[in-house]
């Protein structure tokens, strides 16, 4: 698993690469916990390059989301394919992101 973040004023986007491992959900939790400190006020998770996701990594990126809505960063997941789209739907992500 690959991620990229890219900064573009209040706006971050994070784009997801390859398979989401409940290991790499951890990494990406904590990459994601730092953004608010940089100013975000928008995170796009770019999920079109995520080929999976496993289940029980749903719930690191749904709490991690569910802390920064808190913070009120406005979070968008965007481009999961449609079994990565249902896991994360089952996990609860539609009530801290917006799911496109």
């Amino acid at each position: 698993m690959d991620m990229q973040i890219e900064k573009d004023g209040p706006r971050t986007c994070v784009e997801l690469i390859g398979i989401l491992k409940k290991d790499d959900a951890r990494q990406v939790s904590s990459a994601l916990e730092e953004i608010p400190a940089t100013g975000c006020t928008e995170l796009v998770i770019n999920c079109t390059n995520l080929a999976a996701i496993s289940y029980d990594s749903v719930g690191y990126l749904v709490s991690t989301l569910e802390r920064l809505k808190n913070r009120r960063v406005k979070c968008i997941v965007r481009g999961a394919n449609p079994v990565a789209l249902k896991a994360l739907q089952a996990g609860g992500l539609g009530r801290v992101a917006r799911l496109e």
